[in-house]
C-alpha cells in the first residue's frame, strides 16, 4: 500500500496562522508520522496556491505585481512550516512552468473528450474600474442562505456554490460600487456527465465524516450543473485555446493539479523523474487530502470529476 498525503494549498497572500496549522497541517503531519512509524510507503505533498483573485486583490492594494506577492508569502509560509517542524517531501507552488504545462494538458484532455464547452454568459462588470469582477472581486448576500459577505464563487456560511450573478446586493471589492451585468464567453466543465460515477464513488465513502458525505449526496440529488472553469483576469494560467487567449483557468480547476505537479517536482529533485508515477498511477495508492470545510466541494466533486 502506498499513500499520498496532501495538505491544502495555502493561498500565497498572507502569513500562516494557528488556525491553518490546527485545521489541516498538524493533523496531516501527525498522520504521516504515524504511517512512517509503521513503515508505510508515504509521500507528504504541499505547496502554495499562487493564482486567483485573493493574490490579485492583494497586489492591487499594494500597487505591485502578483508575482511579488507570491514570492513574499511563499517564503514566509515555507519558513513557518519549517519553524514548527512540519516537513513535506515537497513544498512547491502553482505559479511555476511545469504546473502551467500540466494544468493546460488537463484542460485540453477534458476539452478534446467533450467534457468542456464554451458559451456566452452573464457576469458582473464594474464600470468604475473597467473590468469584469471574477470571484472575490465581488461580494454580496448569499442567494441560498442570506448570509452577508458571500463571495462571487461560494458562500462560506453555507458552503454552497452558485451562479455569480444571483448574488444579492453585489458590490465591487475594489471601489464599493454596484456592478452592472454584461455578456462574456467562458468555458464550462460538464459535471452532470459525471453524476453516475460520482454516485458510485461516494457510495463507498462510509468512512468520511457523516456531514460531509450527506452534503455531497444532497448535491447529487439536487442535480449537478456545469461549472465555469475560466476567468476574466490577467493573473493565472492562460487557457490553451486561441479563441480564449484573454482568459485564465479558474484557480479551483488548476490548484488541485498542483498536488501532482508538486509530486513530479519531488521526483525530479530526488533524481528519479518517473518515480511520481509509482504513486499517482498505482490503483492501490490511497490519496488522502487534509483540507478545510470551505474546500469540500472542490475536493469531493470538481477534483474527483476531473480525475475521472
Amino acid at each position: 500500500m502506498k499513500y499520498i498525503v496532501t495538505g491544502a494549498l495555502p493561498y500565497a497572500n498572507g502569513k500562516l496562522h494557528i488556525g491553518h496549522v490546527a485545521g489541516a497541517y498538524l493533523p496531516a503531519d501527525i498522520f504521516v508520522r504515524f504511517l512512517r512509524l509503521n513503515h508505510e510507503d508515504v509521500i507528504f505533498i504541499c505547496g502554495t496556491d499562487e493564482h486567483g483573485t485573493p493574490i490579485s486583490i492583494q497586489a492591487d492594494a499594494e500597487g505591485v505585481s502578483p508575482q511579488v506577492i507570491v514570492d513574499r508569502y511563499h517564503k514566509l509560509i515555507e519558513d513557518a512550516f519549517s519553524g514548527i517542524n512540519i516537513d513535506f517531501d515537497n513544498f512547491s507552488g502553482t505559479a511555476r512552468p511545469p504546473h502551467y504545462r500540466l494544468s493546460q494538458e488537463f484542460f485540453l484532455n477534458l476539452y478534446n473528450k467533450g467534457h468542456i464547452s464554451s458559451k456566452e454568459t452573464l457576469q458582473f462588470y464594474c464600470e468604475h474600474d473597467g473590468r469584469f469582477l471574477a470571484d472575490r472581486y465581488v461580494e454580496g448576500v448569499c442567494p441560498n442562505c442570506g448570509a452577508s459577505g458571500a463571495r462571487g464563487d461560494q458562500c462560506d456560511a453555507c458552503g454552497q456554490i452558485y451562479d455569480t450573478i444571483t448574488l444579492k446586493e453585489p458590490k465591487c471589492k475594489l471601489c464599493g460600487n454596484r456592478p452592472v451585468i454584461k455578456n462574456t464567453r467562458h468555458w464550462f466543465l460538464n459535471l452532470e456527465g459525471f453524476t453516475n460515477q460520482m454516485k458510485e464513488w461516494l457510495g463507498h465513502k462510509d468512512y468520511w465524516k457523516e456531514n460531509v458525505r450527506n452534503f455531497m449526496l444532497n448535491l447529487l440529488q439536487l442535480g449537478l450543473v456545469e461549472r465555469s472553469i475560466t476567468r476574466d483576469i490577467k493573473w493565472g494560467i492562460p487557457v490553451p485555446l486561441e479563441e480564449a487567449k484573454d482568459k485564465v483557468l479558474y484557480v479551483w480547476f488548476e490548484a488541485p493539479i498542483g498536488y501532482i505537479s508538486s509530486t513530479i517536482e519531488w521526483a525530479e529533485k530526488i533524481g528519479q523523474p518517473e518515480r511520481w508515477k509509482d504513486y499517482w498511477f498505482d490503483p492501490d495508492t490511497r490519496l488522502i487530502h487534509f483540507i478545510g470545510k470551505d474546500n469540500i466541494i472542490f475536493h469531493a466533486l470538481t477534483w474527483p470529476a476531473v480525475l475521472m
